[in-house]
């Protein structure tokens, strides 16, 4: 019976005389092995997921047994479980579908099984063998680890494509599934995003309630309605005022104006410079920064990091601005010289009589180096805008992760180990090179703001 219903339900999906989102089509043909569906809440990727697997089970020369899961073992009852039985009744196969709703399996007549799980429910899985896909439901909530584990499970015997889907909302760029799939391309992978808008079978009152939900928070709708990364949010963020939508936007380089370099010391993850460019546009301050260099050992010193601006940028007829933190001036005690010493004998062809910007203190906390970056990012100087170019990704993430210290004011630079056991500040490093480049550029700014809270 199976093999009649297998025909019928590939007809009745592409004929869409079910619910089926048009958006998804390219999906279900998708053979690649690693499928991402993220989006926003109500767009149908997790259903029309459900669709797929479903669909695979009935074919009558394959065999199958996919492994359905969510972190926790109590999430999936009410969610993919019950997903996957409503699929099963709209294809009008339930006779021929044995559902086991204490074991939260489903095994067909033609021996093909899907059976759903939580990573937290260990013993279960360890009795699970000859996987042939995978669906991962809310995947950012699981870790690396978790994914590799159950890639390596994805071995099972089939005459068809081995496949691991994962669907989830884009909380933050700052999450493995981004690190993962994101940052770099893979022939392997296909990637689709959604929202609410790609769901064709969504009410009205649905769609009134989803959009009004989120409204006051521009980041969550960006998440939840759009489909768009967002970030995770405490209620201690250092740059509390950063937002995405007003911050972020494309920044083109202009080789007309000089570049504002400002450099960090550290040298854990890597050593930070950010590049800026200043562009006064209508009595507006226009403060752009377009890109990154984050040299990581063995390259995390100066020298290398100049050697790598110069690279991407040789031409020194305009000069440059120097900003960075005031440590740098402390000498080396294997030399003479200390870090600007450095980096004006490597850019001393870029260097101008007006090119040092480096103040003898850095910019006070007790004097709300806070409050101030905060009231830039805002747009509460009516000419000063701050503008990040979405590839400067690590800028984004101190923006969107970096808290406050609620004892002394100060940035709070949570330690992470590194695969040595190296202890190091995951962090902060960036947003510092911003913070020095602005209380120094609108140093008087910054001097009267701190007057006024005193």
């Amino acid at each position: 019976m199976l093999v009649v219903l297998y025909g019928c339900i590939r007809k009745i999906i592409m004929e869409n005389t079910v619910r089926f989102n048009p958006k998804f089509s390219e999906f279900l043909g998708c053979e690649k092995r690693y499928c991402v569906l993220y989006g926003g809440a109500g767009s149908g990727k997790s259903y029309v997921i459900a669709q797929k697997i479903v669909e695979r089970c009935t074919h009558p020369n394959e065999k199958h047994k996919f492994l359905v899961l969510r972190k926790f073992r109590t999430t999936l009852e009410g969610s993919v479980f019950t997903l996957i039985k409503a699929v099963i009744d709209s294809f009008g196969i339930s006779d021929h579908v044995n559902i086991n709703q204490t074991k939260m399996s489903f095994t067909f007549s033609n021996g093909n099984e899907i059976i759903v799980s939580g990573l937290d429910d260990s013993e279960k899985l360890k009795s699970i063998h000859g996987i042939t896909g995978v669906f991962v439901e809310e995947a950012t909530e699981i870790e690396d680890d978790d994914f590799s584990q159950i890639d390596l499970r994805l071995r099972g015997e089939t005459d068809s494509y081995k496949q691991i889907v994962i669907a989830f909302n884009p909380v933050s760029i700052d999450n493995w599934v981004y690190k993962r799939f994101f940052e770099s391309d893979d022939e392997d992978v296909y990637k689709l995003h959604s929202n609410y808008k790609n769901n064709m079978f969504l009410d009205d009152q649905y769609i009134k309630v989803l959009e009004s939900r989120f409204s006051y928070d521009p980041n969550l709708y960006r998440i939840y309605v759009l489909g768009e990364f967002g970030r995770e949010r405490s209620n201690e963020e250092f740059y509390a005022m950063f937002n995405k939508d007003q911050n972020v936007k494309p920044v083109a380089y202009n080789p007309d104006i000089p570049i504002h370099l400002s450099f960090d010391f550290n040298i854990s993850p890597y050593l930070p410079i950010s590049l800026w460019q200043i562009n006064m546009i209508d009595d507006v301050y226009h403060v752009c920064c377009f890109d990154l260099i984050a040299m990581e050992n063995p390259l995390n010193n100066t020298e290398d990091a100049c050697k790598e601006f110069m690279r991407r940028y040789p031409n020194y007829d305009l000069g440059v601005y120097i900003y960075g933190d005031v440590s740098g001036r402390a000498r080396q005690t294997s030399s003479k010289v200390h870090n600007y010493d450095i980096i004006e004998n490597q850019l001393k062809k870029y260097i101008r009589n007006w090119s040092m910007r480096v103040p003898t203190r850095n910019p006070s906390f007790k004097k709300s180096r806070r409050d101030f970056m905060n009231k830039c990012l805002a747009g509460g100087y009516d000419d000063i805008r701050i503008v990040i170019d979405p590839t400067c990704e690590l800028m984004i993430i101190d923006m969107e992760n970096v808290l406050t210290d609620g004892v002394t004011g100060d940035k709070y630079k949570k330690k992470f180990k590194n695969k040595a056991g190296v202890q190091y500040e995951k962090y902060g490093h960036f947003s510092d090179t911003m913070d020095y480049l602005l209380c120094s550029a609108f140093e008087t700014k910054f001097r009267d703001f701190g007057r006024k809270l005193i």
